[in-house]
């Protein structure tokens, strides 16, 4: 919109959400894997001493670093899934609020001339069509956001500001919209330049005395931070999800070579076979490191790459 930016309630909702979050988890994930790397093999001798079972002992500090790692990735998995209820909470607020606004117009549609004054000082885009679904009334905001003036959009079916595959589809097939009190729908829309938005419809029908359709009321808000903020939102757990599999198969495997090369050289007293299981420690501790250096590399590439069209 040229002019005054069209703000959604919900907007600084969404402005709190960050992206850091992976690099941290990766960061901590590492920390604690070298620090139970670390720590672990002095506890497990101390133990043996002890007179338990060392197979024993390699087998639960095997199970006790998969459930650590476990618990830490439920636990950043839960925190982006309440953000998401969060976004859910606040679209519900924005809907209750929408449909407030729709009862009140209904109520005062019979004072036309008051109904125009009080919707065309609303943010949201009004448009106001007859039973057939043509424009017959818009608001200022409609015409500001879309570039669109009154008698180019009158007479009109609001499908003109869709385009492809946008899900308008829904609203323009119904006869006339199935006769529905209210119902909501996500769509695409185009400006007159050409500008992509998203928006979320509430449409309400308006009857008259005789308890037949006279008209449909549509509202229209702004979604557009919202899509992209969701897709960021997306893109980190498809990140999660990586992280969770190089977890289960190519660290882990790492790992275990390690912590089995490490006590085969403990056990060795051979000059030559402690030869080769240092090379096969070096090679084990390279490959944990080429695992590590992969996630660090898809956790910056998902911060770093501009944010997919999902207007396309």
């Amino acid at each position: 919109m040229k002019g005054k930016k069209y703000n959604s309630p919900a907007k600084s909702n969404f402005l709190t959400l960050k992206v850091s979050r992976p690099l941290k988890i990766t960061v901590l994930y590492v920390t604690v894997s070298i620090i139970w790397i670390l720590t672990s093999d002095p506890l497990v001798s101390v133990l043996a001493q002890k007179g338990i079972s060392l197979q024993a002992l390699n087998s639960g500090k095997g199970i006790f670093f998969i459930l650590l790692t476990g618990w830490l990735l439920f636990v950043t998995i839960k925190k982006q899934y309440v953000s998401l209820q969060e976004l859910h909470e606040s679209d519900q607020c924005l809907k209750q609020e929408l449909e407030n606004k729709i009862i009140i117009i209904q109520r005062s549609l019979a004072e036309n001339k008051r109904l125009a004054d009080v919707i065309d000082r609303i943010n949201n885009i009004v448009i106001i069509t007859n039973s057939e679904g043509l424009i017959t009334w818009v608001n200022r905001a409609f015409e500001k956001f879309t570039g669109y003036s009154f008698e180019e959009a009158r007479g009109k079916k609001p499908d003109f500001l869709h385009g492809t595959g946008s899900g308008m589809e829904e609203l323009n097939n119904s006869q006339p919209w199935d006769n529905k009190d209210f119902f909501s729908m996500e769509a695409l829309h185009y400006t007159k330049q050409g500008e992509e938005y998203w928006v979320k419809i509430n449409v309400t029908s308006v009857y008259n005395s005789q308890s037949t359709v006279e008209s449909f009321i549509l509202v229209h808000d702004i979604i557009t931070e919202q899509k992209i903020r969701e897709e960021k939102i997306k893109e980190q757990n498809n990140i999660l999800r990586k992280i969770a599999w190089a977890n289960s198969h190519a660290i882990r495997k790492s790992v275990a070579s390690i912590l089995g090369l490490t006590y085969l050289i403990k056990e060795s007293q051979s000059p030559y076979e402690l030869a080769e299981l240092n090379n096969l420690l070096e090679q084990s501790a390279t490959d944990l490191d080429s695992a590590i250096r992969i996630i660090a590399k898809d956790i910056n590439t998902g911060e770093n790459d501009t944010p997919p069209n999902i207007m396309a």
